[in-house]
């Protein structure tokens, strides 16, 4: 879920050489922070908070549905960013010249999706100030981090001239976060663990870096240097933290900051398949009417035997001809089906795309359905699986639901893969849409 919050009304911090901040505490209270002036005109405090509380001291939250982690979802979250004197040279970090930022809290709405708010710094506010965002929606309190990146350009734009990752820390029904500072001594780095596939392609390393009071440390772009320990034939690095997958194993990296050296850390590189949902293309979304590529298609027809390269559907538009029934078009895929047309030749068409495995027995599932047909079949490498994996035929699915199916490990070979989808209809508009879990 992604948002963009207009910038609100500013609440002004006092500008006197010992400064008295207060801010968003825990349980809906407040709470108070006295410092240095100079040290808080440096610091950019990231805090977030709920609304649904009915006082200070707060109660715990009870069990219940709000989604993954089985715990009650937080309700009008909030979370505050104090923007720094604005200037238009690099003079602290680099990140007294921001202009926006992208806040991302990690896996935290109900049903598992990251939460990006992007939040731009007012233009008409030179002078330091502290603003309060609104998070949409309901957040679950089993939340566990987040990220802020921050740009030289409103809208997420220009360069990125700072990065910082942050613990979020539950309390009964509300969270907060620890501040970042963005003048503060680095005192100790840790390697965020990552785990790359062998096709997904270069990934950027991240870190957290933490001062000595255990505050994040925002840190610039470019400042960190990374040096791979082991593993050269597993992944590449660079000296920024791009890493290259290779091949399957696990990896130790160290990265260093202003002389501060981490622990060594891992980066696993999983065996993995690449395989394309029907409608996407590496690039992205393949436009209505155009060919998948990924994907052929073959029919017995009433004509005799056909074959092709299916083209994507739609049923955002049934002007278009097509079922304002099926499930709506998404991001991660569209329907595809033998013509761009409605009413296709009755038969049982089926859908293949050949795939690649960077080992044997791999584990693959996803959801899958047919348009106005029924979701007959689905092959692996020749081998017959049923609609779910497990042999099972259900009814008529018209598009309108999604079916899940797992692949039986046994039937992955390591290199070059086949797999079929067969739809059989008689009630026009043929179509197969397919996701895959990665």
């Amino acid at each position: 879920m992604r948002v963009r919050v207009p910038p609100p009304a500013p609440e002004e911090i006092e500008d006197s050489n010992s400064v008295h901040l207060q801010t968003l505490g825990y349980d809906g209270c407040m709470f108070s922070m006295r410092a240095n002036k100079r040290l808080l005109q440096s610091l950019w405090a990231l805090c977030l908070a709920s609304g649904a509380i009915v006082g200070c001291g707060g109660g715990g939250g009870t069990a219940g549905n709000g989604g993954p982690g089985g715990s009650t979802p937080i309700q009008n979250a909030t979370f505050q960013i104090t923007w720094p004197t604005l200037s238009k040279t690099a003079l602290v970090h680099g990140l007294t010249s921001a202009r926006s930022v992208s806040v991302n809290f990690d896996k935290a709405s109900t049903t598992g999706q990251d939460v990006v708010i992007n939040v731009d710094r007012d233009p008409s506010k030179l002078g330091k100030y502290t603003s309060t965002y609104p998070v949409p929606g309901a957040v679950r309190s089993s939340v566990d981090s987040v990220a802020a990146t921050f740009y030289a350009q409103a809208g997420e734009k220009g360069t990125v001239v700072g990065t910082a990752h942050a613990a979020v820390k539950p309390a009964g029904t509300s969270l907060n976060i620890t501040n970042i500072v963005v003048d503060g001594a680095v005192h100790y780095i840790t390697v965020v663990p990552a785990t790359l596939g062998i096709y997904g392609g270069a990934s950027q390393l991240t870190f957290s870096a933490i001062d000595e009071d255990s505050n994040p440390v925002a840190v610039p772009s470019g400042s960190a240097t990374w040096t791979l320990l082991t593993g050269g034939s597993i992944l590449s690095l660079t000296a920024d933290g791009t890493a290259n997958p290779e091949s399957g194993g696990t990896a130790l990296v160290r990265v260093s900051v202003d002389g501060v050296d981490s622990a060594p850390g891992n980066v696993v590189v999983a065996d993995d398949f690449k395989i394309n949902n029907t409608g996407l293309s590496s690039s992205g979304l393949i436009g209505f009417g155009s060919a998948d590529p990924s994907w052929t298609w073959s029919a017995d027809t009433n004509n005799g035997p056909q074959s092709g390269v299916p083209v994507v559907l739609t049923a955002n538009d049934t002007t278009k001809g097509w079922d304002s029934q099926w499930l709506p078009d998404s991001q991660t895929s569209q329907m595809i089906g033998p013509v761009d047309i409605p009413n296709p030749p009755n038969a049982m068409y089926t859908f293949t795309q050949n795939f690649e495995a960077s080992a044997a027995r791999l584990y693959i599932s996803g959801r899958w359905t047919g348009g106005n047909g029924d979701c007959y079949e689905i092959t692996v490498n020749g081998s017959a699986v049923g609609v779910d994996g497990f042999g099972n035929i259900p009814l008529l699915e018209l598009g309108q639901k999604w079916i899940g199916f797992q692949i039986p490990i046994y039937l992955v070979t390591k290199g070059q893969n086949t797999i079929t989808f067969r739809v059989a209809t008689n009630l026009s508009r043929c179509g197969l849409r397919v996701e895959f879990n990665h």
